[in-house]
């Protein structure tokens, strides 16, 4: 066999083994091209806000960044949106909202496309969609108390807000009847206004939202408030008719030349704080409770009554209860309180309004057996 010969052996084994391994290179890579899943473009960074049967979507673009659309799936596809891009910048982004939609949580799969066709990786985030469901469920908040101070100024007292809740809404007329709509955090518990229309009313609710980044505001029903009429108190000064008509104890030996009538129930409505009832002490000393009935006259709407102690003396009652009748027999308690005997200033005790002709003063405990009361006034309510 001859060098030659040899030669083109050696040169035909290596043309088939080139040929061979570039023919086993060309099928590995034919079998990842043909389903074109070349990667050309970054996939998209997505951000869902929820509404009211709508979702809105952010989608970001970080660049660089080839995408020319991005196709957003939902419902396993049968729905969609092809929607055209040309990001700039760093980290371009764009927002639209999937509306119409059914109550509910949904998929959403997006992917982008650079205008080959080729897609990116794809991305599956979620979005939900409220409706009247969700808002049934919401409770608009509680009316605790309201009340009236200084004559015109309305104070209403609320439960804190519940979970969700961000702002409570009040529509009330003003004086002069025109329409106000007030809008205050859910967690504030005290609302007051000096402008407002007795007698009328004022409608509320509450505002929700389901998510902190939720682009709809969800609400509970109207609630009615009917608005009080305040009650103007009137000191009554002309105690020519008054009378005690009944009492429980008192102490005659507390009279003196210049006041006998000392230490009686009628001291306690004589229009002097230097004179002072006195349960007795001279031959008993009976415990409590200690009372006097008081004969206005007449029958008068009363709204309060102001007491004031014996001067500089703090050892009498602290717990006084006030009823009126407008016929010494049938009575209504209009409510106990607590007394501070340590100081010689008048305490007002306001109550619900009610038709009068005898009030029973009630001493119910104190810091000794003793009841003693330089002073009871009477407020007319009008």
């Amino acid at each position: 066999m001859t060098k030659r010969f040899l030669q083109l052996i050696a040169t035909t084994l290596v043309i088939c083994l080139g040929a061979t391994s570039c023919s086993d290179i060309n099928q590995f890579h034919e079998k990842y091209v043909e389903s074109g899943e070349y990667i050309y473009t970054s996939r998209p960074e997505v951000i869902t806000y929820p509404g009211r049967h709508r979702i809105a979507v952010k989608i970001y673009y970080p660049g660089p960044n080839s995408a020319t659309q991005t196709r957003v799936e939902w419902n396993n596809g049968m729905d969609s949106r092809v929607i055209d891009v040309n990001p700039a910048g760093a980290l371009d982004s764009i927002s639209f909202e999937i509306d119409n939609l059914e109550e509910k949580s949904y998929f959403l799969d997006l992917f982008n496309l650079d205008k080959a066709g080729n897609k990116s990786v794809k991305v599956q985030t979620t979005g939900t969609a409220y409706g009247n469901r969700y808002e049934s469920t919401l409770n608009n908040r509680l009316l605790l108390n309201v009340s009236v101070q200084n004559v015109d100024t309305l104070v209403t007292t609320w439960s804190r807000g519940t979970k969700d809740a961000v702002y409570f809404e009040m529509k009330y007329q003003n004086r002069d009847g025109q329409l106000i709509s007030s809008i205050i955090d859910a967690d504030q518990e005290v609302f007051l206004t000096d402008d407002w229309l007795p007698g009328s009313s004022m409608i509320y609710r509450t505002h929700f939202l389901p998510s902190p980044l939720a682009i709809d505001t969800f609400y509970t029903q109207y609630d009615t408030l009917n608005l009080p009429i305040p009650v103007i108190l009137s000191l009554i000064t002309d105690k020519s008719n008054w009378s005690i008509v009944e009492t429980d104890s008192e102490e005659p030996a507390e009279g003196n030349a210049e006041n006998p009538h000392n230490g009686l129930a009628e001291a306690a409505i004589d229009g002097n704080l230097n004179t002072f009832w006195h349960t007795q002490w001279q031959s008993a000393q009976p415990d409590y409770p200690h009372y006097f009935i008081l004969d206005l006259g007449e029958t008068l709407r009363i709204g309060a009554v102001e007491t004031f102690r014996r001067r500089g003396n703090g050892s009498a009652q602290n717990v006084v209860q006030i009823l009126i009748s407008e016929d010494n027999e049938n009575w209504v308690d209009k409510g106990t309180f607590e007394i501070d005997n340590q100081t010689d200033d008048g305490q007002l005790k306001e109550f619900e309004p009610g038709m009068a002709r005898y009030i029973r003063y009630n001493a119910l405990a104190g810091s000794s057996v003793f009841a003693m009361l330089a002073e009871l006034e009477v407020y007319e309510a009008r």
